[in-house]
């Protein structure tokens, strides 16, 4: 089949590179001329240069669809949402692995009886003071209470956007590194209506677009997906929506409600009466950070991995190496024991 030929190309491409991306940026160039033009030009671009047109649909509907605007975002950056280990997947190439036990939540149960009570739930920080010789965080529980935490390092484990690093006292380079940053916002859950009914699935595109036109997609604020949930009845569906950096809870069910309406008038689904509900609702926050090219060139990268250790602070997560857990497993097999080195 075309996309699985196209698919295999661009897999190629992702080995190519994955020395200066996985399981992180530990070997990405500085700047300039050294930065392979590949990684720096607009997914778009790059799709029209090795004639990926046909994988490219694929791509969009695994994680891609996160990216927003993606053929307009640097391949880097793509490859980070969806390279590699995607790619393999989608042609057979890797293997799932899940507990004997089937509870794909097994894993992070047993670490959280490891950590016991070192792990602070239902709380958030709400002052951070840091220099080179170590950091002091203010904790606020549920109940009103605080907690001081004066350690002498410090791991920062979600995205680093401004509202979230925000408590954290930034200086001047951190604040203008991390400034540059752009993202989109992701939600997933469960929605019912009267309207979805049986065991169907639906997947947002343009008009014209399937199977002629590879570069017209959805832009953000939109409903990626919405699929019957298996194991929950005929009118239990499952939805994936992407929103922007300004978009919040009220605005994308919001969406999705008109979205579902639109489905109606346009007899994709057969009208009924009733209202849109959501059993189940998460925001994912802001994900998929990204840069322009120009900065790219520049040496966005370089400046970011400098930020590792400045002011006893150090960064996991997809914003340094990608969204997937295997990939921040390997990534913090590296960076731990550079964290530690030195106590």
């Amino acid at each position: 089949m075309a996309y699985q030929t196209a698919l295999s190309k661009y897999l190629a491409l992702c080995e190519k590179y994955a020395a200066l991306m996985l399981p992180g940026f530990f070997n990405f160039p500085s700047a300039g001329e050294d930065i392979p033009e590949d990684l720096v030009m607009d997914f778009g671009e790059f799709v029209e240069k090795y004639d990926l047109q046909a994988a490219v649909p694929k791509l969009w509907d695994s994680t891609v669809m996160g990216v927003g605007d993606f053929l307009k975002v640097p391949t880097l950056y793509v490859m980070q949402a969806s390279g590699l280990v995607m790619a393999r997947a989608m042609l057979g190439q890797s293997r799932a692995m899940v507990p004997s036990s089937g509870n794909l939540h097994e894993l992070y149960e047993r670490v959280a009886e490891l950590l016991g009570d070192d792990v602070l739930y239902n709380s958030i920080v709400v002052g951070c003071s840091r220099n080179e010789s170590g950091v002091s965080v203010r904790v606020k529980h549920r109940d009103g209470n605080e907690t001081e935490i004066v350690a002498k390092r410090l791991l920062v484990a979600f995205e680093p956007s401004p509202v979230a690093m925000a408590v954290f006292d930034l200086d001047e380079e951190e604040g203008e590194v991390l400034g540059k940053l752009s993202f989109s916002s992701v939600y997933a859950g469960l929605v019912q209506h009267p309207s979805l009914k049986g065991f169907n699935s639906w997947t947002n595109t343009l008009p014209g677009a399937p199977g002629s036109n590879y570069s017209a997609y959805p832009l953000p604020a939109q409903v990626g997906k919405i699929g019957h949930q298996p194991g929950g009845g005929e009118d239990l569906f499952a939805f994936t929506a992407i929103g922007t950096q300004e978009d919040n809870d009220e605005s994308m069910q919001a969406l999705i409600s008109g979205s579902i309406e639109n489905m109606v008038k346009a007899g994709t689904v057969n009208g009924s009466n009733g209202t849109t509900a959501f059993p189940y609702f998460a925001n994912h926050g802001l994900m998929h950070s990204r840069v322009s090219r120009e900065e790219l060139r520049k040496g966005f990268i370089a400046r970011q991995n400098a930020l590792q250790g400045r002011r006893a602070t150090w960064y996991t997560g997809a914003a340094f190496s990608a969204g997937f857990s295997t990939i921040l497993w390997a990534y913090n097999e590296v960076l731990l024991p550079r964290v530690i080195e030195g106590l």
